[in-house]
């Protein structure tokens, strides 16, 4: 059902349009030679976006941060950093990311990152028989579903301190769109010793989860951005929040 919906509201972006992925499409990636049905409809679902004049752009996530040159060759995407500096059709300059590195209070995540993200760790781990890739990916889904099971339904969200810095480091950007904590919503921040009001606000908009329903967001010339949560079969969308 999440990939006849990602297929739909692929068919409703329009050529000349520009589709982001900012991390976890798939549920779990271990290598760009192993694939299975449903991610080879994603793949094909992208391929057919860039045929028809969309710029499509992917950044990782921490479920699939293993996507790499084939799958960029195969869909015919760009890949973009994470932090990466996005002008919207505004004008608007925005930081997009993944997130995950703003989830500092999660310190199990952050020791299991430093090991994955690692360069050295990711070409031994390419270097292992298939059979052997899939069962430690195994393993690992397994062991991330146990943790989240007896941690129940805690999610970190990202800490606050970490993200004024962000704003601090990447001035006068007042924007950051990020996905990974499943916690949607829009917060809005002070710049650092101003006094309350509009005209100096910054913005952080948390993307969705997909579960029971769905979430996207949409930038046009005449709307920063808007934040949507749309039932699987795409019908009544409802627009959650806007800048």
């Amino acid at each position: 059902e999440h990939i006849d919906a990602f297929e739909g509201l692929c068919k409703d972006i329009q050529p000349g349009d520009t589709l982001l992925l900012l991390g976890d499409i798939f549920e779990i990636w271990v290598s760009d030679d192993i694939t299975d049905a449903s991610n080879q409809r994603v793949e094909a679902c992208l391929k057919a976006c860039v045929s028809r004049g969309i710029d499509v752009f992917f950044m990782h996530g921490n479920r699939d941060f293993l996507v790499g040159k084939q799958f960029i060759e195969r869909t015919g995407a760009s890949l973009i950093k994470d932090p990466y500096i996005w002008t919207l059709p505004n004008g608007q300059d925005t930081i997009l990311t993944h997130g995950d590195w703003f989830c500092t209070d999660d310190r199990r995540y952050r020791r299991y990152r430093r090991v994955v993200r690692n360069r050295i760790f990711q070409a031994l781990f390419a270097c292992l028989p298939k059979t052997t890739k899939l069962n430690i990916a195994r393993k690992i889904r397994n062991a991330s579903i146990k943790a989240h099971a007896r941690g129940g339904n805690q999610s970190y969200d990202a800490n606050e301190t970490l993200i004024q810095r962000y704003f601090d480091i990447f001035s006068p950007v007042n924007l950051i769109i990020m996905g990974h904590t499943h916690l949607p919503n829009l917060h809005t921040y002070q710049e650092t010793g101003s006094a309350e009001n509009s005209a100096s606000e910054k913005h952080r908009v948390v993307l969705g989860d997909w579960g029971e329903t769905l979430w996207y967001g949409v930038a046009s010339d005449n709307q920063a951005f808007e934040l949507y949560e749309a039932p699987l079969g795409l019908d009544q969308p409802k627009r959650r929040f806007k800048l």
